[in-house]
């Protein structure tokens, strides 16, 4: 890990008292599991580069210390908030005991949470809608990742935002407050004119797909991000995914390297979505009727993976992705570095 500069935040935070005996253990698993960079794992020393900042977790005399730096507040936070859901993994009445010191928000609102006004939304293509948003700070908000959750009330309810709690913990909406909370991809983001543009799947019946159906401009809705799911490194890919997570592939083969190789399936329900769009001539692009139960996990194993600079990403239904991650993580050895696996959507909800 990196030592801070003078021009980053930093913040410390400690506990003390009853703490599992493997927390350390689980953190480092944690920080692994989540794709970052473990530089250093001792019993009483751990050091991870984290996304624009790091962090520095030490048992000292039967407590834990956490030392986070981070080069802004998002960053910080961000670090913060994995610290602590790794505590949630050892014990989850922990993250309330730590004691925080050094840099805090003071906002209403996480730095990572921004509301913002409805532009336009118009049809694109037969099967998505195209929402074109304005926003605060765009640049801060759209990197490093490529996604975000867009917070949506019940029709005719009063939005509930998130906020931060005493110790700085973001506190989310719950269940019962009828937030609805998608994630989407960043198609287009320009900070001269502050706006973003994301895809949004025709899907009749579905909370989203209604709200894009009858929104007007000016409408203000919750954002929260960046979210995760970076364009991959490596040079070979393997991906999967459906109509929610078209725009992701999309976006990722269209930045990919030239000289990228690989093979893409998507599961779709009917013809009228599928589309022509730029992607390396080496990455053969599969559309799969969804006719057979599990044939998209199927045809993925099938492939044979490539040996080195390698990354499988799959993106799709939860107990797909659940079963996904399993095998090529558990069973073929696929690391977390070379790997994404995230549910876009739960069968029945």
């Amino acid at each position: 890990m990196t030592t801070p500069q003078h021009a980053e935040l930093t913040a410390k935070g400690r506990l003390v008292g009853e703490i599992p005996a493997n927390t350390m253990q689980i953190i480092a698993d944690e920080i692994r599991e989540h794709g970052y960079t473990l530089d250093h794992h001792a019993s009483d020393e751990i050091r991870s580069s984290m996304g624009g900042g790091g962090l520095q977790v030490l048992w000292r005399d039967e407590a834990l210390e956490a030392h986070l730096h981070g080069a802004d507040d998002v960053k910080l936070h961000m670090i913060r908030e994995g610290f602590l859901h790794f505590l949630d993994h050892a014990d989850p009445s922990l993250a309330d005991r730590v004691i925080w010191t050094g840099h805090r928000l003071i906002d209403k609102y996480p730095p990572n949470f921004r509301v913002g006004e409805v532009v336009s939304v118009k049809p694109h293509g037969k099967a998505y809608f195209r929402v074109k948003m304005k926003i605060d700070d765009v640049e801060s908000f759209t990197a490093p990742a490529m996604h975000f959750r867009m917070w949506l009330p019940e029709p005719g309810c009063d939005p509930v935002w998130p906020y931060l709690s005493e110790t700085g913990r973001t506190i989310w909406p719950g269940k019962s407050d009828g937030m609805h909370d998608p994630v989407y991809t960043f198609i287009a983001a320009d900070a001269a004119t502050g706006e973003i543009q994301f895809d949004v799947f025709r899907h009749e019946g579905g909370r989203v797909t209604e709200w894009c159906q009858s929104v007007q401009a000016g409408v203000q809705v919750g954002l929260s991000g960046p979210g995760g799911g970076r364009q991959p490194e490596q040079n070979w890919l393997l991906m999967g995914g459906d109509e929610t997570s078209l725009p992701a592939i999309r976006r990722i083969l269209e930045r990919a390297d030239a000289g990228t190789e690989g093979h893409v399936f998507i599961e779709i329900e009917g013809a009228h979505v599928i589309e022509e769009f730029p992607a390396p001539d080496g990455v053969i692009i599969e559309w799969l009727q969804r006719d057979k139960p599990g044939q998209l996990l199927d045809r993925m194993k099938a492939i044979p993976l490539a040996e080195t600079d390698r990354h499988v990403w799959l993106a799709t239904e939860k107990s797909q992705v659940q079963q996904a991650r399993s095998y090529f993580r558990d069973e073929v050895g696929i690391a977390a570095q070379e790997s994404y696996f995230s549910a876009y959507w739960t069968r029945g909800n």
